[in-house]
């Protein structure tokens, strides 16, 4: 994991990344919410007086929203009370076009965020998902930056593989955030560090379908509980209830998956990182929220170094295995066995013994 993982989760967040990503996918779980990402990408945007149209799907725009912000800025399109066959809502035709007329009503480098596409793929059907977002799209990179278009989706929404094709949009940025003591379970089960590598990424895609961070979090184990916010602080019953060593992360904040795919250089277009965001929503290193190489000390141990006579104090043996000074140097002036020191290519070396074999 690079130092400068945390300024490129800022630059998302900011919206200030070199080049502009039109298109914004913020994925969460059924035990981790990405909302409060959702929610500070909004008013970050807001801050820096961008104009704002909020398609409310599933939470009120109040919930969306931050306490103070310049009204003249947002624009709201809500669905929270419109239900299919129920409210008399128009079809999928109609509703289409009043996003978009909404849209095109407002100046350019409008920031779109819709919080629950998943939910319009099902009320209505995943081909008109699916046509929201690439008419969207297609308005969006008409305009200059900062206007872009952001998404909140389950992990489990049957419409997300459609949503991250590079036909449908080729750049795209894919926000996705783990709960600290995930991370800390993961690198110790797999003695891998917590750091944006391909092993401990595709460690974390596996555990994800394979559906590992639930089954935990209902099971509460590893230190790991179901959090709908994660930015508000655990009651201090349930953080001092586990014994895990990782159970004070989890009111620690999210550790924030960042994947950053550029519209050309195919494999090699595509950028990894993980970030840290705080209960105060400060955008700050992973190692500030957890150990980065938990195994690097014993489990339980207070500080880093961790020496052997500690080890065997905490096993409780008998015994110490920890070499002395004196043996380390014996140790270092004996020559490594089957040492090759010579140079040339190696060959192998076969006599045929068959003439030597006796005719019966």
């Amino acid at each position: 994991m690079g130092d400068g993982d945390s300024s490129v989760l800022e630059s998302i967040l900011a919206g200030t990344a070199v080049p502009h990503q039109p298109y914004v996918i913020v994925t969460e779980g059924s035990t981790f919410s990405g909302l409060p990402i959702f929610r500070q990408l909004i008013t970050r945007g807001l801050k820096r007086s961008l104009s704002t149209l909020i398609v409310s799907v599933l939470q009120p725009p109040s919930q969306l929203l931050p306490q103070a912000y310049d009204d003249r800025k947002v624009s709201l399109v809500d669905l929270t009370s419109s239900v299919p066959g129920y409210s008399g809502e128009q079809d999928s035709s109609a509703l289409l076009k009043r996003i978009l007329d909404t849209y095109t009503s407002l100046p350019s480098g409008t920031q779109v965020f819709i919080d629950a596409l998943d939910l319009l793929a099902e009320d209505y059907n995943p081909s008109f998902a699916i046509r929201l977002v690439r008419s969207l799209l297609q308005s969006i990179k008409s305009s200059k930056a900062p206007s872009r278009l952001t998404l909140l989706v389950p992990c489990t929404s049957t419409v997300l593989s459609q949503l991250l094709t590079p036909t449908l949009s080729p750049s795209l940025v894919l926000l996705h955030p783990l709960h600290p003591a995930l991370a800390v379970h993961l690198s110790q089960s797999y003695l891998t560090p917590i750091e944006a590598s391909p092993r401990f990424w595709q460690i974390i895609e596996t555990a994800k379908r394979r559906g590992i961070p639930e089954q935990l979090a209902y099971e509460g184990e590893e230190g790991i509980e179901v959090i709908g916010d994660w930015t508000l602080p655990l009651p201090s019953s349930s953080s001092s209830s586990s014994s895990s060593p990782a159970s004070s992360s989890s009111s620690n904040g999210a550790i924030i998956q960042v994947l950053i795919r550029k519209p050309t250089g195919g494999v090699k277009g595509i950028a990894r990182a993980l970030g840290g965001i705080t209960p105060d929503r400060a955008v700050v290193e992973v190692s500030d929220i957890v150990e980065v190489n938990p195994l690097a000390r014993p489990r339980g141990a207070p500080g880093g170094g961790g020496g052997g006579t500690d080890v065997h104090a905490e096993l409780e043996l008998p015994f110490n295995l920890s070499l002395t000074d004196e043996q380390r140097r014996r140790r270092a002036e004996v020559e490594v066995p089957y040492a090759h020191e010579g140079e040339g290519a190696a060959e192998v070396l076969w006599d045929d013994e068959g003439e030597d074999d006796e005719e019966i």
